[in-house]
């Protein structure tokens, strides 16, 4: 049988694969989130909010806001079979976001960002 990653496995692998710090607000979506998690510290996703959208119009306001704000898609990654989920990594001089967004369901989308910097 393959092997393969789950969102949860990749999740716990994230603040191991990249030290993460304080993230830009994602208040920058420009929606009040219906819901909003704050996980500080070290090596964890830096916010997480429940977006009132779907999972395709989500991914395009995330790429419009970031975009606006002068940030490069460096990468973009889908998961899953049905692609309900993407990570991406955003770039701005010496600025790394990483970002989650999954569907939760038909109006509902999850995002998630942390800010990370290379391990000297």
């Amino acid at each position: 049988m393959p092997n393969r990653l789950s969102i949860a496995m990749l999740l716990a692998a994230m603040p191991m694969m990249f030290p993460l710090t304080m993230a830009t607000p994602s208040t920058m979506l420009g929606q009040t989130p219906a819901k909003q998690w704050a996980m500080p510290g070290r090596g964890s996703w830096q916010q997480t909010i429940e977006l009132q959208l779907p999972f395709s119009a989500a991914k395009i306001r995330v790429r419009s806001k970031f975009e606006t704000k002068g940030y490069i898609l460096k990468h973009f990654i889908p998961i899953g079979k049905r692609e309900e989920a993407c990570l991406m990594l955003w770039e701005q001089g010496e600025s790394r976001i990483i970002v989650m967004l999954w569907k939760i369901d038909t109006d509902r989308t999850r995002f998630s960002q942390g800010e990370f910097k290379d391990a000297k």
